[in-house]
């Protein structure tokens, strides 16, 4: 077996899910939830954890975002203030996904998070 092993993310909302997070995992894949949505989880997540002695500060959370039409109907901000909710939630990764059929639209949402999006977030 390969040490370190690559680290072992586990998604899924089930209470064996968030067992095997805490049993066998590095993180936890919350998938597309939002801040209420994850903040909820987190805490079924945390009475497992507490459950099998294992600290939440070890588990690695993550979440898919939509940089979706309606969200970005809102404008900026609506995304800005919905990633900040997460990171507030001590999120260490988001997959933020923008795909287009159009690689222009692509790559136009690719500039607006790296270039107003993530660093919003990174001073919120």
């Amino acid at each position: 077996m390969q040490k370190p092993h690559p680290p072992i993310w586990v998604g899924g909302d089930s209470p064996g899910a968030f067992r095997r997070v805490v049993t066998l995992g590095d993180g936890w894949h919350a998938t597309s939830k939002d801040p209420a949505q994850l903040r909820e989880g987190l805490g079924r997540l945390q009475a497992v954890a507490d459950k099998h002695n294992r600290d939440m500060k070890t588990i690695d959370i993550s979440v898919r975002y939509s940089l979706s039409d309606p969200v970005l109907a809102g404008g900026p901000q609506r995304a800005i203030d919905e990633l900040a909710g997460y990171k507030r939630l001590g999120l260490s990764h988001v997959l933020v996904e923008f795909r287009r059929d159009d690689l222009a639209k692509m790559l136009e949402l690719l500039d607006l998070v790296t270039g107003t999006i993530r660093p919003a977030v990174e001073k919120a």
